[in-house]
């Protein structure tokens, strides 16, 4: 007889398929702490569009219907390239503001700044106004205040363009007299209140934020000549203003789960765990962290409001964690289930729903697929363009299988997967693909001794189950650093490089 613990684990995992499989579950609001008021605009619901048919924008953000621009405030040192990498993966490549820094503005990019859908940068909270018309949807990283003054201690170390590099360095400066010193410490002091309340036309100390000197006289030539004086409280109620304001924040220390957040939060399927980019080791004798008791007080000290902001942050990012955690049990169909696994089920079930009520003549029957294009799916690393071809691929990574969803007319398909690059001829040679689960036999063209290659699988119509959402999976038989396999400076684990991918339909004699 089967014991009731079994029994039980029986119904209940039966309970979870019906559940599932009969209707999606209500989006649960995010509630936020008692300080803070409702914002309308984040709850778990479409905010974010699918791959349409014309697979021109997975954001469903066109400026004629009104839909404003997305800005990611990037603080430094808070793991913001990494995130760029996740998040410059949702827009067309011709859709990104070029430009990260001050320094890199132009008049001509400046005039042009409305023809965007996407700014990501240094440009502090309020920056962005002066060139990007209306008013941004904000994104943001924030980072534990004493890891982020470590973090900056040893940038600072290391980069000899910023201000006090020379000085640092002359003076083989610790990290504590880098923190307590009149000359330095203003550099780590509340340094993400200063980014986020930063405003172009009325913060007069804006410049202590900036590292480069060159930054700093870019901001300068923005600056009015007359603004009024804050105080740090008031600076700090401006960064929490605009905290309060974002669509999405997430936390340095808990970037993968701010990740699934984030796709949770957009309806989006999993973006898979990242590689922290950017990413540099301390000089040899270097502490990693500020942990004796007097480096750590010298930080608190000069971080108060910081902390504060900090400890508001946490609190919201695990409600709205924990929030997500409870609506996405409801797809959970066994134990084994990842949150990745939710995440991916919940966004099956969305795209089919909305996608199953398009008439079938308006979904595309033939489709190419490149890498300017934006892109849903899980561990790509960013664009990178190809010359003298002109053409942008990815390398997949960091785990040796990815995965591309794709909206196509259900039908029989022939895929031709144009390959530019690999480990090695063996590993493009034993590539696997797949098609919503379903293995396809694939075969390799080309010279058997390059990495330049090009791959073609049959695509039965039996693979959509009725639905046009495709679910494509490329895997490699393994990963590695880039460094290792080529002698090149780049530590991301990489797979395979792909370049363009090819549907061309069956079509029946």
């Amino acid at each position: 007889m089967a014991s009731a613990k079994h029994l039980l684990g029986h119904w209940l995992n039966r309970f979870r398929r019906a559940t599932a499989e009969q209707k999606r579950p209500q989006p649960i609001p995010l509630e936020l702490p008692g300080d803070a008021p409702q914002n309308p605009g984040l709850v778990v619901s479409d905010l974010l569009g699918l791959p349409w048919p014309e697979q021109t924008s997975v954001w469903w953000h066109d400026k004629e219907q009104g839909q404003r621009p997305f800005y990611f405030v990037h603080i430094p040192k808070t793991a913001g390239t990494s995130l760029i990498t996740a998040l410059d993966r949702l827009f067309h490549q011709q859709a990104i503001f070029p430009a990260q820094l001050w320094r890199e503005l132009t008049p001509e990019l400046a005039e042009r700044a409305g023809e965007y859908v996407f700014f990501r940068g240094h440009f502090g909270g309020g920056g962005l106004k002066v060139f990007a018309g209306q008013q941004p949807r904000l994104l943001t990283l924030l980072r534990d205040p004493v890891s982020l003054s470590v973090s900056t201690y040893h940038f600072v170390k290391r980069e000899k363009n910023t201000r006090v590099h020379a000085l640092v360095q002359r003076e083989a400066m610790s990290l504590l007299q880098f923190v307590t010193d009149s000359r330095t410490g203003h550099l780590i002091e509340n340094r993400q209140v200063r980014y986020l309340s930063f405003d172009i036309h009325d913060d007069p100390d804006a410049q202590d934020i900036f590292l480069s000197e060159r930054s700093e006289q870019v901001v300068r030539h923005w600056l009015s000549d007359e603004v009024p004086q804050l105080s740090a409280e008031q600076r700090y109620q401006r960064a929490l203003d605009v905290l309060k304001r974002c669509d999405w924040f997430g936390l340095q220390e808990r970037f993968d789960d701010s990740l699934r957040l984030f796709a949770w939060q957009f309806g989006l399927p999993p973006l898979g765990n990242s590689e922290r980019l950017n990413v540099k080791h301390p000089l040899s004798g270097e502490a990693d962290a500020g942990d004796d008791d007097a480096t750590r007080d010298a930080i608190l000290a000069r971080n108060h409001w910081d902390n504060r902001l900090y400890r508001w942050a946490r609190e919201v990012f695990e409600r709205r964690f924990s929030l997500m955690q409870q609506d996405l049990e409801a797809w959970r169909l066994n134990d084994a289930d990842t949150l990745d696994d939710l995440l991916r089920r919940a966004y099956r079930r969305r795209a089919e729903e909305q996608l199953n009520s398009l008439p079938k003549d308006s979904l595309p029957a033939q489709f190419r697929y490149d890498f300017a294009w934006p892109l849903l799916g899980s561990h790509w690393h960013r664009r990178e363009l190809a010359l003298p071809e002109k053409q942008w691929f990815r390398w997949s990574g960091p785990a040796p299988a990815a995965d591309l969803w794709l909206v196509l007319q259900p039908g029989d398909y022939v895929l031709n997967l144009d390959i530019a690059n690999g480990l090695g001829p063996e590993d493009i040679e034993n590539l696997q693909l797949a098609a919503n689960g379903v293995a396809l036999p694939v075969q390799v063209a080309g010279d058997a001794h390059s990495v330049v290659r090009q791959l073609m699988a049959q695509v039965p119509a039996r693979v959509f189950s009725a639905s046009p959402l495709l679910r494509l999976q490329l895997t490699a038989p393994r990963s590695q650093p880039h460094a290792r396999a080529f002698g090149s400076d780049d530590h991301r684990r990489v797979a395979v490089a792909v370049r363009s991918l090819d549907f061309e339909p069956v079509l029946n004699q």
